[in-house]
């Protein structure tokens, strides 16, 4: 059973990691703009049919992608082109990059706040989790089947992916309002694009498993009382 159970938790792990590749794979692009977004807002470059393109000075503009979503979906705002076809298919825009007028001092030192706060929660609470996954292992392996040790490291992983949850939700939100405040696109609302469920579902699981083994517990020891 011992061995049943380490391949459980190996498959756990494994398929944690590939959720995460996938998750860093399809949204590669928020990724490197999040990434790159001093370097791009240092060198904004603006058209102009009166001449060459200009660099604009840092201080003026910033770059956004923003998630959108069309008011009427009969307004086709943009065209692709079909090679299978050889013309050109109508297409709703999902994603605008929006140059907009930098943040305001307030509004930067939020930003400069809520950011930094936000990840080291998410990422302590996740090492954490991982931490706790690591000594339940440890504590089966050693029999400790009905312990409070084990119940506890059960609630503290739950609870871990409940924080993770909160805090990436915590900077979509903070994000989406100052969008909000200085965005507004002709045919398109800004919508907010929250995280997938998954951490908060698991981390309730987490604590309905521990909760089952205090029953558990509670009853053998009943059990053995009664003898």
């Amino acid at each position: 059973m011992k061995t049943r159970f380490n391949i459980l938790c190996a498959l756990l792990a494994v398929a944690m990691i590939f959720g995460i590749a996938i998750d860093f794979a399809t949204n590669r692009k928020a990724f490197s703009v999040s990434f790159n977004q001093g370097r791009e807002s240092a060198a904004a470059f603006d058209s102009s049919a009166e001449g060459p393109m200009k660099v604009l000075d840092s201080k003026d503009m910033e770059w956004y992608y923003v998630n959108i979503v069309a008011k009427d979906y009969h307004i086709q705002t943009d065209s692709l082109y079909n090679h299978k076809t050889d013309r050109y298919e109508h297409a709703v825009l999902a994603e605008a990059a929006v140059r907009t007028d930098v943040k305001s001092d307030a509004e930067q030192k939020a930003y400069d706040l809520a950011g930094p706060i936000c990840a080291i929660t998410y990422i302590a609470s996740i090492g954490y989790f991982w931490l706790m996954l690591i000594f339940c292992i440890i504590g089966v392996n050693r029999n400790e089947f009905f312990s409070e040790g084990l119940e506890s490291r059960f609630t503290r992983m739950g609870i871990c992916l409940i924080i993770a949850y909160v805090a990436q939700w915590t900077l979509e939100i903070f994000g989406y309002f100052w969008t909000r405040s200085h965005i507004s696109l002709e045919h398109y609302d800004i919508v907010i694009d929250g995280p997938n469920c998954y951490f908060l579902c698991f981390g309730i699981g987490m604590i309905i498993v521990s909760e089952l083994f205090k029953m558990a517990r509670a009853y053998k020891e009943e059990n053995e009382m009664t003898i």
